[in-house]
């Protein structure tokens, strides 16, 4: 099964690959023309409704449309079939009749990986499926206790992670969005403090964790013997959230 992050280290090459351009190609004809669209997968063909989007750019549940005759919508964007991205078999390249949008699509057998960046440096990835997903969540915990207990059960680990301050903890055990195969424990709150989220790293740096910035919204962090694996984000109103993994789902050594 294809993994969302093959696609994630297209996003580079997206944005340099996207036309620049804000017109239409006069000799759009003729390009089109020298398409091969035998490379084009049908499994893509269809509706489908996301059900990640790393960075937050596109809606949970937001959909696209891959149609028949090699066209892909986006809310109000139609793109246009190019062929396989970057040489990449099975991975089918789009772009917008504007040239401004560069979408990828992926089929991994059931569900669809994608990713998408445009000419303003905007980018997205993650999947999708033909059905959309329950947005109402069913917390495994809530209370005021750091849910340790609950999150090495889950991750069948041993072991500890710093608390992050709050009054109330949030945990959800599930499946990773983002690693797909592989389980996740996400903890957040709600009552975080401007100075909430850099009190907790420098708690983690001061206990030897080592952290870096992805340049976007995550903050990726492991400890010293490589045991646990965090990504944290904070959005908006003290909301953050504290991912939780096995080392080597997001620190793999291969």
């Amino acid at each position: 099964m294809k993994h969302v992050v093959v696609l994630v280290g297209l996003l580079a090459l997206v944005a340099c690959s996207a036309p620049v351009e804000n017109e239409p190609n006069e000799n759009e004809t003729e390009v089109e023309n020298k398409v091969d669209y035998s490379f084009f997968d049908e499994n893509i063909i269809g509706t489908w409704y996301i059900h990640s989007a790393m960075m937050g750019v596109l809606s949970i549940n937001e959909t696209f449309t891959v149609n028949s005759d090699y066209t892909l919508d986006i809310e109000n964007i139609r793109c246009l079939y190019k062929g396989i991205y970057a040489g990449f078999e099975e991975t089918n390249l789009f772009i917008s009749e504007s040239g401004i949008t560069t979408f990828i699509v992926s089929f991994d057998g059931e569900d669809v990986d994608w990713a998408f960046s445009d000419t303003a440096g905007y980018y997205d990835y993650g999947y999708a499926s033909s059905t959309p997903l329950s947005t109402e969540r069913v917390y495994d915990y809530t209370g005021p206790d750091w849910p340790m207990e609950q999150i090495n059960s889950y991750l069948n680990l041993e072991g500890e992670v710093p608390a992050i301050e709050s009054e109330t903890y949030y945990l959800f055990n599930n499946e990773s969005s983002l690693y797909r195969g592989h389980p996740a424990s996400e903890v957040e709150i709600f009552d975080g403090k401007e100075d909430t989220l850099s009190n907790y790293l420098t708690s983690l740096e001061a206990e030897g964790w080592t952290i870096t910035f992805d340049g976007a919204q995550f903050y990726k962090c492991y400890d010293t013997d490589k045991i646990y694996a965090l990504r944290i984000v904070e959005y908006d109103g003290g909301n953050i959230c504290v991912f939780i993994y096995e080392y080597e789902t997001v620190f793999s050594e291969d």
